[in-house]
């Protein structure tokens, strides 16, 4: 460093380091700043919320991810709206067997007439808290399996943020479309439970 850049950087705090290009771009570059940027790319809408969220994960190795209200209350339009379509069939394929065991525990092992309220309304409940405290890293889990396989095919700069992009994003219409066929296949295999107790 030269003296007048020596007492430009005493007198001016506000001065720019003096690094060379080198320096400056592995300054920028860092792991965790590259890792913002393509998480950024592929949230796109609302990705300052999520990152703020993944923040101590992400930053301090924390597993704390705070709470996703949208998850609560409409988990299943939330998943396929951000494009996670494993944990989407996950989830209606988990509702769809906890309504069959729910019945069939109450009705034909404790003689109920039907399930009671209360048993019902807690379980729905349960399932609401459950996706609402695992979304944020579950959504954190999905993004970064999806980055990871879009770098595997060699891709870097431009290039890469522009796959990941297209990779993630939102599709309200997909979610839309995919909750209104989980729910046929549901009510087909709720009715096809109902035939199968007839016979019991």
């Amino acid at each position: 460093m030269s003296d007048s850049q020596e007492f430009d950087q005493k007198e001016n705090p506000y001065a720019a380091p003096d690094y060379s290009p080198t320096e400056f771009s592995q300054n920028l570059l860092t792991p965790q700043n590259a890792l913002e940027a393509e998480l950024q790319a592929f949230v796109g809408p609302k990705a300052d919320y999520y990152l703020q969220k993944w923040a101590s994960i992400i930053h301090a190795g924390d597993n704390n991810a705070g709470f996703n209200w949208a998850a609560f209350f409409i988990a299943p339009l939330w998943l396929a709206y951000r494009k996670m379509y494993l944990v989407f069939t996950l989830f209606w394929s988990f509702i769809c067997v906890e309504a069959i065991l729910e019945d069939f525990v109450c009705i034909r092992i404790l003689g109920h007439e039907e399930v009671p309220t209360l048993v019902d309304f807690g379980s729905e409940l349960a399932i609401d808290i459950i996706c609402g405290m695992l979304a944020n890293r579950c959504y954190l889990w999905h993004a970064k399996k999806q980055i990871a396989e879009i770098r595997a095919q060699g891709l870097e700069g431009d290039q890469l943020l522009w796959q990941i992009t297209k990779r993630g994003g939102t599709s309200m219409r997909t979610s839309l479309g995919l909750n209104f066929l989980a729910s046929v296949v549901c009510v087909w295999i709720w009715d096809a439970y109902e035939i199968l107790e007839c016979g019991f």
